[in-house]
């Protein structure tokens, strides 16, 4: 009977290590998703920083000129500045698409955050 008992208890602590070995698997493999994720939205911001920058300055610049040329009634200036406005209304769009890119890399980080956090939590403390 005690022999039947040390094998089924050994049954257990082999289960018990292997589904600790699989959850320390999916721990390493969730911390580099994290760390990918959050390389990607680090460049993702600084990239939205730079359209809007971008963006910005060639609707200042569009707008001052667009001033320019009513005043003086230069159809030439006006012709350059619709093009100008053209194209910070493009930057405009490209940086919206990339703040709609950021945010979704932001909701994966969370996920995995929130996956790392929820392991930790239920993880049993050791003595």
């Amino acid at each position: 009977m005690e022999e039947a008992e040390a094998k089924q208890k050994k049954a257990e602590e082999e289960a018990a290590a292997s589904a600790r070995r699989q959850a320390e698997k999916e721990l390493e493999e969730e911390g580099k998703k994290l760390l990918s994720f959050e390389d990607s939205l680090k460049k993702g911001k600084t990239e939205q920083q730079a359209k809007e920058k971008l963006a910005g300055s060639l609707f200042t610049e569009a707008e001052n000129k667009l001033k320019k040329a009513v005043q003086t009634g230069d159809v030439s200036d006006i012709t350059i500045t619709q093009t100008l406005l053209e194209t910070a209304q493009l930057k405009r769009a490209e940086e919206t698409e990339t703040a709609k890119a950021t945010n979704e890399i932001q909701k994966r980080v969370d996920k995995c955050m929130s996956a790392l956090l929820e392991y930790f939590a239920k993880k049993p403390k050791k003595d």
